[in-house]
């Protein structure tokens, strides 16, 4: 199997590399580069985004030194901001698939350190400005999962034109049988297997930037499967995730670090199953966890403690059967917990003093279907958000100062399919995240000071299955958790 980065900051987010085109590329030289990123495509694991306002992309161009005797190049992996992939003239397909292997992250595969039981490198006959290209890569830089692979499209051929006199064999297999491996036009199935392991986990965790796009990759792990809920939550300058699985009501809470990665169990609990939504809220500086049961309506808020983990329940009762979202606000010293379900039906409770849920302040009726109807607040002013996944559309309304949900601001007109929708704060600036838990198409959207959705600072293709998702603040950063229930 190939030889891939270790470093995951340097892996592209998603395994979904970002490109552009250099200006002096033919529209011939454009095709050959786009069959070459379908054939890493066709892997299954690997996916690639035009260009639009991201800041670390891959710009195709044409080398601009053909005659320094440097072929065609690439970075290793995502080294941030604008990086290159500089190409020969009329390069071939194994060149582009080559190079575009690097950008993802793949080392030459001769580079490893146990090629010496499988080829022989005659470093003596290597030209001075081509010894790095044949170096074995130093100990803890790099992960080689499996077997050697002289099929690899990453593996060099014999390289004669890299050697001092232009003829001689730079490298040659141990096995003579095995000489017409090296050098391979193809994506070997150990290339494609490697490429799948730089995106495997079920859990992931991003690094946001100052401006909203997605920067780099901070955790990577395999959690077991089945975490509906996750709510992030500071206590005491310490920040929190509770995790709840709906199917048994096995409850998690983890510290989450200053680096955003999430850290050790600090309390577990075993509930009883059937918890569908989980609303952390705070009132008069005590800090409270609702749950709720979408199936026969239980109620159950409990108090968090002071050292953060769930304590106490102070409150349980029964509402409605079958709100599909709920979510809490506040505005000016009142707190609310809104409750909706897809009959369009939009009830407010108004959240009494002692973190209990009081009794129905508003009821309203809107449009059935709508699947997303999240509160965010800018500069001080209160707003709703209300989309169908059915086909895409929905609203933005203000909700007033009594909490009932009010005017329609701004309609959305979107693709269908879209299952999660988070606003969130990057110092003054808010930003709305959405995804599609059915192909993983991803974007963030700035949010104007009107409320309004404003461009788009990021869009990329994720792998499909992100049904878990929370955005949170710690330290100076801002993060992403994503999750495959």
């Amino acid at each position: 199997m190939a030889l891939i980065v270790k470093d995951i900051r340097k892996r592209w987010p998603g395994n979904c590399l970002v490109y552009s085109w250099g200006t002096a590329l033919t529209q011939a030289e454009k095709i050959k580069i786009n069959e070459a990123m379908e054939d890493w495509k066709n892997t299954g694991n690997v996916r690639f985004v035009k260009r639009s306002n991201h800041d670390r992309y891959v710009k195709f161009e044409p080398d601009s030194d053909p005659l320094d005797g440097i072929c065609s190049s690439s970075e290793l992996g995502m080294s941030g901001g604008q990086q290159f992939i500089h190409l020969d003239h009329d390069p071939s397909k194994r060149t582009l698939r080559h190079e575009i292997g690097h950008a993802l992250g793949f080392y030459h595969e001769h580079k490893r350190r146990d090629r010496n039981s499988f080829i022989d490198v005659k470093t003596d006959k290597i030209k001075p400005t081509h010894k790095y290209q044949f170096e074995k890569v130093g100990v803890g830089e790099a992960l080689h999962p499996g077997n050697y692979d002289l099929d690899s499209v990453m593996h060099y051929g014999s390289a004669k034109k890299m050697s001092i006199d232009g003829n001689t064999a730079l490298i040659t297999t141990d096995d003579p049988d095995d000489s017409a491996l090296i050098g391979s036009p193809d994506i070997s199935s150990s290339d494609a297997g490697a490429v799948a392991s730089m995106e495997q986990g079920t859990q992931h965790v991003y690094q946001l930037s100052g401006n909203g796009q997605i920067e780099n990759m901070v955790q990577q792990s395999g959690w077991s499967a089945g975490w509906t809920i996750a709510r992030p939550y500071t206590v005491g300058g310490h920040k929190f995730l509770m995790l709840l699985k709906t199917s048994n009501g096995r409850m998690r809470l983890n510290r989450i670090n200053l680096d955003g990665t999430i850290s050790e169990n600090v309390q577990h609990k075993n509930w009883t199953s059937g918890w569908t939504h989980a609303v952390k809220y705070a009132v008069l500086g005590s800090n409270y966890m609702m749950l709720y049961k979408r199936g026969d309506g239980t109620v159950h808020v409990n108090k968090i403690n002071g050292d953060g983990k769930i304590g106490e329940k102070i409150d349980e009762g029964t509402l409605e059967s079958g709100w599909s979202y709920a979510a809490a606000f506040g505005i000016g010293t009142s707190s609310f917990m809104l409750f909706s379900n897809l009959n369009g039906v939009v009830f407010v409770h108004e959240i009494e003093w002692d973190g209990k849920i009081g009794q129905r302040k508003h009821a309203q009726t809107f449009g059935n279907n709508y699947t997303v109807t999240q509160p965010y607040n800018v500069l001080g002013t209160t707003f709703l958000l209300m989309l169908k996944s059915s086909n895409g559309t929905g609203k933005i309304r203000r909700i007033n100062t009594d909490g009932r949900i009010g005017d329609v601001v701004q309609t959305l007109n979107w693709t269908n399919g879209w299952t999660t929708a988070i606003p969130y704060h990057v110092g003054l600036d808010t930003y709305l995240l959405s995804l599609k838990e059915s192909d993983g198409e991803f974007k963030i959207n700035r949010i104007e000071s009107d409320g309004k959705l404003g461009s788009i600072v990021d869009d990329r293709l994720l792998s499909p299955g992100w049904g878990t998702v929370a955005v949170y603040g710690v330290g100076l950063g801002t993060y992403v958790l994503l999750v495959k229930p």
